[in-house]
């Protein structure tokens, strides 16, 4: 998936004003700690990590504006003479980069996978292999995993358009009672109390609300 963006072509929306004026860095005048902005390289399909440490360095607007280049959209970002495309063309999720930090727990909301329906059912299949195959790396790491992904239900009121606003109040309350119902599950609760307080922290658990929470023998 990360190389069709060397294939599609340049969005006709630049982001290069947003970046000159500032305003996609909000009111934020340094970098947040622990914020890590996820890009994919234009040219080989490669991604990085902006925030993380090391080159390439960026801007928090460039990082941002390039963390959401969507290919045939947007147009890319370029930095330090690199063109960069929206960091979900590599991962939508890139909950991997976590595998290695020794945490006692990662959430991660995936809206691109869930049970395949409809005519992005392609795209929901690559994402949802993505994310397990992103799950299984942290499991093995001995970090506990909830992980939320939209039902049948949620995705048909969502539609083919994720960028589309049309339908943003039945999607925000769908995904809201949605999360509530797993989150209010014993064993997820358990698991996003503090730590001090969970009971059980040898246990993996993983959310997924189309079919209720998982759990690991």
């Amino acid at each position: 998936m990360s190389l069709l963006g060397s294939i599609l072509p340049a969005g006709p929306v630049s982001m290069s004003g947003h970046i000159r004026d500032g305003s996609l860095a909000l009111l934020m005048q340094s970098w947040p700690d622990a914020l890590w902005l996820c890009a994919t390289r234009r040219d080989d399909g490669s991604r990085v990590a902006f925030g993380r440490g090391g080159p390439p360095e960026a801007t928090l607007a460039e990082a941002i504006a390039a963390s959401c280049a969507v290919p045939a959209y947007l147009a890319p970002v370029t930095i330090d003479g690199t063109e960069y495309l929206d960091g979900g063309l590599y991962s939508p999720t890139n909950a991997d980069l976590l595998a290695d930090h020794d945490l006692d727990l990662v959430v991660i909301v995936s809206p691109l996978s869930g049970i395949p329906w409809g005519f992005d059912r392609g795209l929901r299949r690559w994402a949802g292999r993505r994310l397990r195959r992103e799950v299984r790396a942290l499991r093995a790491a001995g970090t506990d995993v909830v992980y939320f992904e939209p039902s049948r239900a949620t995705s048909r009121i969502c539609g083919l358009n994720p960028m589309s606003r049309d339908r943003i109040d039945q999607v925000l309350l769908a995904a809201y009672l949605e999360a509530g119902r797993h989150i209010a599950d014993p064993s997820i609760r358990g698991l996003l109390a503090p730590v001090d307080r969970r009971p059980d922290k040898t246990r993996h658990v993983a959310a997924a609300p189309e079919a209720g929470p998982s759990h690991d023998p």
